[in-house]
């Protein structure tokens, strides 16, 4: 007698089918895990996405242009009119001992090339700083229609022969005439040394601010040698080296045993490595009187 598995045909048929899709469904969990360990590959972008709302803007732009060309032209003339007007005036700051105001106004007319936002400021400046007198410049646009210029004027501290000066920075600075600046030192050497007759002449104002005497001048001649000229006419050869060092000497001779003799001193040749020679002004001369019969 065969077996009969228990209840009917239809529950029977049902039981195959889920152990069959169960099978199915655990190979199919296989499949899927065993995938998964394997990365898919990206996806080209598409670009075209990005680019469809971008175009679209384009073509909104342009036809804006068509439509209102003509009226933004018009707009951005005005705006240009508002902003860009003729200069109105130019204003000048600063002390002046050598520099006028209008003199400083006509060397900016001279680059002015356009209206208020055309101007071109820096060739303005260069050409400011062009001038011996001047030693830094600004320009500034104030709006709407103004220019501002600050000026620095150069400070000299000495005269360079003729026709120069030497600043504050110890820079050779050429003028047509110096015979504004009478009452500062002179000096004469070769325009390679003026910085150091500038450093030296810093330092020997210092050493002799205690001495009674003053600086009028120093030379350096074409062998490099150093004179000194003091006030009282009173002259100081020093020769090619140490300058201060022998300064300092003659003034401490001085203080010692030549004071009292002031008035008398004309030169003092410092050249000698032990000592010093000393010349003496020529005694005025003393009228002789003649008997009276």
């Amino acid at each position: 007698m065969k077996d009969m598995k228990p209840g009917t045909r239809a529950q029977r048929a049902k039981a195959d089918k889920n152990k069959t899709g169960g099978g199915r469904a655990k190979a199919a969990t296989r499949g899927a895990s065993s995938k998964s360990r394997v990365r898919p590959s990206k996806e080209p972008r598409n670009w075209r996405a990005f680019f469809w709302p971008l175009r679209f803007l384009v073509m909104l732009a342009f036809l804006g242009v068509l439509v209102f060309g003509v009226n933004w032209s018009k707009g951005l003339h005005k705006i240009q009119t508002m902003v860009n007007r003729p200069v109105s005036s130019i204003s000048v700051k600063g002390e002046f001992s050598h520099l006028t105001k209008d003199y400083l106004q006509q060397v900016v007319i001279k680059q002015m090339n356009g209206d208020f936002v055309d101007l071109d400021l820096r060739s303005m400046r260069a050409a400011l700083e062009a001038e011996p007198w001047v030693q830094t410049a600004n320009v500034r646009r104030i709006w709407p229609d103004r220019l501002e210029i600050s000026i620095q004027e150069q400070k000299p501290i000495a005269r360079w022969g003729r026709e120069g000066f030497i600043n504050a920075q110890g820079r050779l600075i050429d003028v047509e005439s110096n015979s504004t600046l009478a009452g500062l030192p002179v000096f004469y050497g070769p325009r390679s040394k003026s910085n150091e007759i500038a450093q030296t002449y810093l330092a020997t104002a210092e050493i002799l601010s205690t001495s009674g005497f003053g600086l009028m001048g120093i030379q350096v001649d074409e062998t490099l040698s150093w004179r000194i000229y003091l006030t009282d006419n009173v002259e100081i050869i020093i020769g090619q080296y140490d300058v201060l060092e022998k300064l300092n000497n003659f003034l401490l001779v001085y203080q010692h045993n030549l004071e009292e003799k002031k008035d008398q001193l004309a030169r003092v040749d410092m050249r000698y490595d032990h000592g010093m020679a000393v010349s003496w002004k020529p005694k005025p001369d003393v009228p002789q009187l003649q008997a009276s019969r």
